[in-house]
């Protein structure tokens, strides 16, 4: 299990590997809500995402274990396919990533474009089950959430925020499978415990809120239908 401490690590260990993304402000949007707003551009991260922050914290992990494997494989809409494809490439790995059919072309494109095997399926749950047949020969496996070392490294695009601005009262984070929003309430017992930390998912992909509601975990039949691709997870782990 992670504690703050794993995040600081994470910190270290992706030096080099990852982008020290900047801030930006809206005048206007801070006008309009009464209240100092301010981004964190992970945008403008390596594949233009967050997930590459997870993906290679735990490729380096693997690593510094002196076990990294042949082949590695996962199951993405989109964006931690694109990492765990660029970590494969930067660490010369070969990789098998599993993509649903409704992801975005663009970020399948961008997958294939960093050297890895995609595989299309017709739905999400289909991606998930598809990945054992590569696993059972011999790659190892890269949870797109569901992971310790992926939670850490997730966890240090707020840790950088706490260290590089001003003092937060809160923090709002997306909320898919959970990885991100588990990491940055670490990265804040780690630098700013006074700030609150908010989970944020779209209303056509509650499931965060459904399991909380019902203190039991809600799972999807199928890829929820919102414009935020990103978060099209089945389940919050």
């Amino acid at each position: 299990m992670n504690t703050p401490d794993h995040i600081i690590a994470a910190q270290t260990r992706l030096k080099g590997y990852v982008h020290r993304t900047p801030f930006m402000e809206s005048s206007t949007l801070n006008a309009m809500l009464g209240h100092r707003i301010v981004f964190k551009c992970e945008n403008l991260q390596k594949i233009g995402a967050f997930k590459v922050r997870g993906a290679m914290n735990t490729l380096l992990t693997l690593k510094e274990q002196g076990v990294l494997p042949e082949r590695v494989t996962c199951f993405s809409s989109g964006n931690h396919a694109q990492a765990v494809a660029y970590g494969a490439k930067t660490l010369g790995l070969k990789a098998t990533i599993f993509i649903p059919q409704n992801a975005s072309s663009l970020k399948i494109a961008a997958t294939r474009a960093h050297g890895a095997e995609v595989v299309v399926t017709q739905t999400r749950l289909e991606a998930e089950s598809a990945v054992q047949a590569v696993i059972d020969q011999g790659a190892v496996f890269i949870h797109p959430y569901d992971d310790d070392r992926v939670m850490a490294g997730q966890g240090t695009a707020a840790l950088e925020a706490f260290q590089d601005g001003p003092a937060f009262d809160a923090v709002f984070a997306p909320c898919g499978g959970g990885g991100l929003v588990s990491g940055t309430y670490l990265a804040a017992q780690a630098a700013s415990p006074a700030t609150k930390v908010f989970g944020v998912e779209p209303l056509k992909a509650n499931d965060a809120a459904r399991t909380l509601r019902d203190g039991k975990i809600f799972k999807w039949d199928q890829a929820p239908d919102t414009i935020a691709d990103g978060v099209r997870t089945l389940y919050v782990s």
